[in-house]
């Protein structure tokens, strides 16, 4: 979210003094909800750029899993990605490829993010 331009260095290291403050509290939030609550980016942008992160094949993987996305087709996008396309948003190839639908995908993302 930083080389986007969607936040700075200092407001992340602001959210993760915070994430820190919540966890000493028994609170376990991700960073991506941190920078929601405190306003400084949406949930559609958390989802944008974690497609660029090595966690986007956790979560793909995860809805292969709940046996919302079929594991044939994914697994060869993962791997294609993983060694040639990290500079691309995995949650884009998987729609570009016709596997889900970008807005369908969001919405199964979000409800990762938000638990």
């Amino acid at each position: 979210m930083i080389s986007r331009g969607l936040v700075s260095l200092d407001q992340v290291q602001s959210s993760v003094e915070q994430q820190n403050v919540l966890l000493a509290e028994g609170k376990i939030i991700k960073i991506g909800q941190v920078l929601i609550r405190q306003g400084l980016v949406t949930l559609s942008d958390v989802i944008i750029a974690s497609g660029f992160t090595a966690g986007a094949e956790d979560t793909v993987l995860a809805l292969v899993d709940s046996g919302d996305l079929p594991r044939n087709e994914v697994l060869p996008i993962i791997e294609n990605w993983k060694r040639e396309r990290q500079d691309h948003s995995l949650y884009d190839i998987l729609s570009e490829r016709n596997v889900i639908d970008k807005e369908t995908l969001h919405e199964k993302i979000s409800k990762c993010i938000d638990h």
